[in-house]
C-alpha cells in the first residue's frame, strides 16, 4: 500500500507542477542618421507674423546723399534650424560692402564703399556665448564677426525660440555711401557632429 501512496503521491506532484512555455523573441531595430535641416516644425506650420525671416532691404541714403542714420531691423528670425544630433553651430555676420572690400572711393574722407553691422542675437546659446550675443564686424579687420560651438545635443530653434536677431547698420566716421548695390549677410549654420 505505501508503494501505491508513493506512486500516487509522484503522480499528483508532477500534475501540479507548471507547466514552461516555449518562449520567442523578435528584435525590432532603427537607425536614424545624423541631420540638420531648416524649417519644417515639429509641430507644423510655422508662422509668427511679429517676426520676419525676409531679406533685409536698407536705404543707406536720403534724397540729399546723407548716410540715412543708424538703421536698426528688430524681430528678424533665422527661422526654424534643427539637428537631431551634437551639432558645431556658427553664426557670422559681414558687413555691407559696394564692390570689393578694402578698394576705398577716391574722396575716401567724405564718402564710403562699407558699411558695418552690429547684431544682437539670442541664438548665442547654441555656440555658448549665451542670449546677448553681440557680433560686430566694425571690430574686426575683414568686415566679418562670428561666434561659434557646439551644442550637446539635438535642438530646435522653434518658433522665436533662441533664433531671434536685430542687426543695426553703422556708418563709419559719418561719411555718405557711394552710389551702387551693397550685398551684407548674417548666417546661422549647423552642421551634425
Amino acid at each position: 500500500m505505501k508503494a501505491i501512496l508513493a506512486t500516487v503521491s509522484a503522480i499528483g506532484l508532477l500534475a501540479a507542477a507548471p507547466a514552461y512555455a516555449a518562449d520567442t523573441e523578435v528584435l525590432i531595430n532603427a537607425n536614424v542618421a545624423k541631420a540638420c535641416g531648416v524649417d519644417n516644425h515639429h509641430s507644423g506650420a510655422q508662422v509668427d507674423a511679429n517676426w520676419n525671416q525676409a531679406n533685409i532691404t536698407v536705404d543707406l541714403a536720403d534724397t540729399n546723399g546723407q548716410f540715412t542714420g543708424q538703421n536698426t531691423f528688430g524681430n528678424r528670425s533665422f527661422g526654424n534650424v534643427w539637428c537631431n544630433a551634437p551639432a558645431t553651430v556658427t553664426i557670422e555676420v559681414g558687413s555691407l560692402v559696394n564692390g570689393v572690400r578694402g578698394d576705398a572711393p577716391d574722396d575716401a574722407t567724405s564718402f564710403s564703399n562699407e558699411f558695418d553691422l552690429k547684431v544682437t542675437t539670442d541664438a548665442g546659446v547654441y555656440t555658448g556665448a549665451g542670449a546677448g550675443l553681440v557680433l560686430d564686424t566694425s571690430a574686426g579687420s575683414d568686415g566679418t564677426a562670428e561666434s561659434h560651438g557646439n551644442t550637446s545635443g539635438a535642438f530646435e530653434t522653434g518658433l522665436r525660440q533662441y533664433s531671434g536677431f536685430s542687426v543695426q547698420v553703422l556708418n563709419p566716421g559719418n561719411k555718405r555711401p557711394i552710389a551702387g548695390a551693397y550685398e551684407g549677410y548674417v548666417r546661422f549654420t549647423a552642421t551634425a557632429i
